[in-house]
């Protein structure tokens, strides 16, 4: 009894429950902004769009630990995560959420993202530039309203390569009229 009254003195309130009467008085004060259209899922929506286009040309810059290029390469589509799954990894009899793996229904807990894959992704961020482009990075970062001076720099999205985006465009055209390239974007 003293552990319930003491609770109740704590939290400063009648006994239908506890509320921060603090974050009360700061949501009065300073009314948290209302979104009415979220970038947040105008990005998620772009970059499903861009990453499911099997035709799409994009390049992957695999970086070593001092930041050095290691490897690069024009990729078909997507890169994908090791982590995602076709199917579910674990089962739930009694989860409401069913998936179907060849003949055989299974209950389970986890849902398929809107990729139609199960499990996540390695984490990141990813952007758009003005014009378009696409950029997705999973190490630190820094996000600024203003442009700051790098001392080194790694990449400069400003050096754009138009020549081989030129390139990637006539090649995309042959991949969605049903041709076929190489890796170095060459019309077989």
């Amino acid at each position: 009894m003293k552990k319930t009254l003491m609770g109740l003195l704590f939290c400063g309130l009648p006994l239908n429950g506890c509320s921060d009467t603090r974050a009360d008085l700061m949501n009065k004060n300073q009314p948290v902004y209302k979104v009415e259209r979220s970038l947040e899922r105008d990005n998620i929506n772009k970059r499903l769009k861009l990453s499911n286009d099997p035709n799409q040309l994009m390049w992957v810059y695999c970086l070593g630990m001092n930041g050095d290029v290691v490897i690069s390469s024009p990729v078909l589509g997507k890169v994908s995560s090791s982590s995602k799954r076709l199917e579910p990894s674990s089962v739930d009899a009694d989860s409401p959420i069913n998936s179907t793996i060849g003949d055989v229904r299974y209950s389970t807990n986890e849902l398929m993202s809107a990729d139609g894959t199960y499990g996540g992704s390695d984490p990141y961020v990813y952007w758009f530039t003005p014009e378009g482009q696409y950029f997705q990075w999973n190490g630190q970062y820094i996000v600024s309203n203003v442009p700051l001076r790098v001392e080194k720099q790694v990449f400069n999205v400003e050096k754009i390569d138009y020549d081989e985006i030129n390139k990637a465009r006539n090649a995309e055209a042959v991949l969605k009229s049903g041709g076929k390239i190489n890796n170095k974007l060459e019309i077989k």
